[in-house]
């Protein structure tokens, strides 16, 4: 997926987590306006990290991805403020064609 995201020319900076605590320790420096977090993480759960960048009161939409795309990870992530939903399985080429329209303010 970080591949595809370089990819973009409208991307600037891709930076990659392999843990929970990594992705806390790049979300603490600098808030980013897009986060793309799977809800399954080492360490953590990406569901405790969503809640960390909604608290923060900084501006960032968050996509959330899974194998988990049931109805109810869907409504739990929408409740806790996750503003997009992939399947990984069926929506994995959505993704990058949904950060062209955020970073170009079509969503």
């Amino acid at each position: 997926m970080s591949e595809l995201l370089r990819e973009l020319s409208v991307v600037g900076k891709v930076k990659v987590a392999l843990s929970y605590e990594e992705a806390e320790k790049i979300i603490s420096k600098q808030m980013p306006d897009f986060t793309l977090l799977d809800i399954h993480l080492p360490g953590r759960n990406g569901l405790e990290l969503l809640k960390l960048i909604k608290n923060s009161k900084q501006p960032c939409r968050v996509a959330m991805v899974t194998n988990q795309a049931d109805e109810y990870h869907r409504h739990l992530c929408r409740k806790l403020g996750a503003e997009y939903f992939f399947d990984k399985t069926n929506d994995f080429l959505a993704v990058p064609v949904l950060i062209h329209e955020v970073v170009n303010k079509k969503l």
